[in-house]
C-alpha cells in the first residue's frame, strides 16, 4: 500500500541509534554531520539526520555507507548491536540472536541458516571479496570503492553522453 509508513526493524532501530552515540563521540552536531556527508557526494540535510537519530528516517545502504565514511567507523559499526542491551532482537531476521553471535556472522564466522562455517561457505563467500580484503586496512578498502564508484560515474557519464549523441 502506498503512502503507509514502513515501521523500523531491529536492524534499523540499531542503526539509529549507533548513528547517535556515533556523532556524540565523534562531537558533531548535525549541520557538521550533514557537511560531510554532503561533502561526500551523499547529502543528507541536517533535518534528515535528526529523524535518522529518532527513527522516523530510514537509512538505505547508500546512506549507509556514507554515514560510515563520514564518522570514521565501518560499516559494521552502525550496522549492527554496540552492546548486548536486551532480549530483544538486535538485527533483523537472526530472532534473538547474542550481539557477539550477529557480529561473528557478520565477519563470516558463523551461519544463522543452520550451515557451520565450513569450507564450503568460505568458497561461496570468497567471490564477492574483493583481492586482499583479508589483509587491507580500511583505508585501503575505502580507496578502492572510491576507485570504483570514479569508474562507475565515468562510465555512466560516457554512456551519457553517447546517448546523447544519438539522439
Amino acid at each position: 500500500m502506498a503512502g503507509q509508513k514502513i515501521e523500523l526493524g531491529p536492524t534499523g532501530r540499531t542503526v539509529a541509534d549507533n548513528v547517535k552515540r556515533v556523532r556524540g563521540y565523534r562531537s558533531l552536531n548535525y549541520v557538521e554531520l550533514s557537511r560531510k556527508l554532503a561533502e561526500l557526494g551523499r547529502p543528507i540535510s541536517p533535518l534528515a539526520v535528526r529523524r535518522i537519530e529518532e527513527g522516523d528516517r530510514r537509512v538505505d545502504v547508500d546512506d549507509l555507507l556514507a554515514l560510515a565514511v563520514a564518522l570514521g567507523v565501518p560499516p559494521n559499526s552502525l550496522l549492527l548491536p554496540h552492546e548486548d542491551p536486551s532480549p530483544e532482537p538486535t538485527a533483523t531476521a537472526v530472532g534473538n540472536a547474542m550481539f557477539l553471535d550477529v557480529w561473528s556472522w557478520a565477519d563470516g564466522g558463523r551461519s544463522f541458516t543452520g550451515h557451520d562455517r565450513d569450507q564450503q561457505s568460505w568458497e561461496i563467500s570468497r567471490p564477492v571479496r574483493p583481492p586482499g580484503a583479508e589483509t587491507a586496512t580500511a583505508a585501503d578498502l575505502l580507496k578502492s570503492i572510491q576507485e570504483m564508484a570514479a569508474n562507475l560515474a565515468a562510465a555512466e557519464a560516457t554512456a551519457e553522453a553517447a546517448r546523447r549523441g544519438n539522439d
